[in-house]
């Protein structure tokens, strides 16, 4: 994503703001459908709600071997620990709803560290 945008050419402000603006907004996106249908059962979502761990990468690293060469990764470890947090049955509805990057977590209070 930085190569392709340092190869830009004659790009105003306004464009250069679509950048952060588009991440936050999937952020936020992200932090909304984990939050909500995810987690609470909504007509016509059951089968968001029923399989809402797809993201499958991400969540297979969570549960590898901790001497995996992947689980061993710092960024891997310490999303673990936070999916881990996440899954406790009292904080599940409530706490880390972020999959990657944790700014939503953090803007609306629900960030609770492993």
């Amino acid at each position: 994503m930085v190569w392709s945008a340092l190869q830009a050419r004659d790009v105003t402000p306004r464009e250069w703001l679509t950048l952060p603006l588009t991440f936050l907004y999937a952020n936020l996106a992200e932090y909304w459908g984990h939050r909500g249908p995810t987690h609470h059962l909504k007509r016509g979502l059951r089968l968001v709600y029923e399989r809402h761990t797809n993201y499958e990468f991400l969540h297979m690293s969570y549960h590898l071997r901790p001497d995996h060469p992947i689980a061993r990764l710092g960024a891997i470890r310490r999303l673990e620990r936070l999916h881990r947090t996440h899954h406790d049955p009292r904080l599940m509805a409530h706490r880390n709803f972020n999959i990657t990057y944790l700014i939503c977590d953090l803007l609306f209070g629900a960030l609770q560290r492993g």
